[in-house]
């Protein structure tokens, strides 16, 4: 880990050509030369990664943060430091492109790092990334119908864990369409809301949608 810095530099100078994906766990745990343990911060690598690159180096890169620290102002940390982030936890097969695909074409919009060569099998790629992309607003559209007939319901007083799962399921679907700055005051809402779903959810949540309609307004 002390060297990947220089390890992930040194690769990506030595291969031109290429375009690179990076995950990196926010806590990474490392032993010190006394055998001490510590812990670095990986978008702190990240954000160092990114200063160090020629300019025409780092826009051939993309770098994820993954972390179980989702509150607001940590996002809003990690998404100045790298390109995203990505809840830590694990993603079922069928959710890993449209978890991955919203950030990598909001990196590369044209998704000529796919398509360039102009081989069959890259157009094809390059067209599944595109209807992964556009598939993502349709499925929080559905969890904010899931979530206003649960909360007509009372689901988040009968069934709370329940309840919980669609508030996660809706900011991990959030994140992966617009993992930017207009992005957070609505995680810190939804947050809001896990930490205490007792109070006030229904005005609560009202403000939620309003604000997520606009953000799917521009998605």
């Amino acid at each position: 880990i002390m060297g990947f810095e220089d390890y992930v530099i040194s690769f990506i100078e030595r291969h031109p050509q290429d375009y690179f994906f990076l995950v990196v766990d926010e806590n990474l745990d490392v032993l010190d030369d006394s055998s001490n343990h510590e812990t670095v911060s990986g978008s702190i690598i990240v954000q160092n990664i990114r200063k160090r690159l020629p300019p025409d180096a780092e826009k051939r890169m993309v770098a994820i943060i993954r972390s179980a620290n989702d509150s607001s102002s940590d996002i809003a940390i990690y998404i100045s430091r790298a390109h995203g982030f990505i809840a830590k936890g694990p993603i079922k097969r069928d959710k890993v492109n449209e978890t991955i695909a919203p950030i990598w074409l909001n990196r590369f919009p044209s998704t000529e790092t796919i398509t360039e060569t102009g081989s069959e099998a890259g157009t094809e790629r390059g067209s599944n990334l595109s209807n992964y992309d556009v598939s993502l607003p349709y499925d929080v559209s559905r969890e904010m119908t899931t979530i206003n007939n649960a909360i007509e319901s009372n689901l988040h007083v009968t069934n709370l864990e329940r309840f919980q799962g669609q508030m996660n399921n809706l900011k991990s679907n959030l994140l992966a369409i617009k993992s930017d700055a207009s992005i957070i005051p609505i995680i810190g809402m939804i947050n809001l809301i896990l930490q205490n779903p007792a109070s006030d959810v229904t005005e609560r949540w009202y403000n939620i949608r309003n604000r997520v309609d606009g953000v799917l307004s521009c998605a």
